[in-house]
């Protein structure tokens, strides 16, 4: 037998067991809308390493799945605010252990780390206003992708926003001894431990967000923060 009829073999058994772990997964999952409807927020199956086992090996699929899943999650749910006019406090509860799925799925979505610890930490209604579980999701990106120094600048980021300046300089710290880190990581640690939190430095945090990604809803927020500091129009 040939290595191609092999192959033709091996994808032939492969695609209906793909099938069957998703529509597994999708059977005992919260089915989602295209619009948010009422009732409480809940995840049927919510065992990342359930999950896991059910994508039979396509783990990156899942992933890819889950993580425009959480996406559109957060997403719904501040159109919902914006529509109603509704302020009230949103925790946002499947966030964490959507991104939590995605991220055990695949370990090396920086994406979902990276833009996931912006959806966990803006305040309320805007985010789910918890710090504490992006800079939890954070250290685990760094822990899995460690050569992703940019990821300790986010971390210093939120450290930053809420006060906590010595974990913050920390945070920069650390990332600057990467050896492909750029040169301003260092200087923020410095300064951030001298100086605490000053408008020059928040003006500059946000306009190095503003310039290093594409996603234009991290834009679109880094720019609200920079016209909040008076810093562009």
């Amino acid at each position: 037998m040939t290595e191609r009829t092999n192959a033709k073999t091996r994808a032939i058994i492969a695609i209906p067991l793909l099938m069957l772990g998703v529509w597994m997964v999708a059977r005992f999952n919260e089915p989602y809308a295209a619009k948010m409807q009422p009732g409480p927020d809940v995840l049927n199956l919510s065992s990342a390493r359930v999950i896991k086992a059910l994508s039979i090996g396509y783990n990156g699929l899942m992933a890819d799945i889950y993580w425009t899943r959480a996406v559109q999650y957060y997403g719904d749910k501040r159109h919902a605010v914006q529509l109603t006019g509704n302020q009230a406090v949103e925790h946002y509860p499947l966030l964490d252990p959507l991104l939590e799925i995605t991220v055990t799925l695949d370990p090396q979505l920086v994406v979902a780390y990276k833009f996931g610890a912006y959806f966990l930490t803006e305040p309320s209604p805007v985010g789910a206003a918890r710090p504490d579980l992006a800079a939890r999701l954070l250290r685990q990106g760094i822990t899995n992708n460690p050569n992703e120094w940019r990821l300790w600048a986010d971390l210093g980021m939120i450290y930053y926003q809420h006060g906590d300046y010595a974990h913050a300089a920390e945070a920069y710290r650390m990332g600057s001894e990467h050896p492909h880190a750029d040169e301003w990581m260092k200087v923020m640690a410095a300064k951030i431990a001298q100086e605490g939190g000053t408008n020059q430095i928040s003006v500059f945090l946000w306009s190095q967000i503003f310039q290093s990604t594409k996603d234009p809803l991290i834009r679109n927020n880094a720019l609200q923060h920079l016209r909040e500091l008076g810093a562009v129009r």
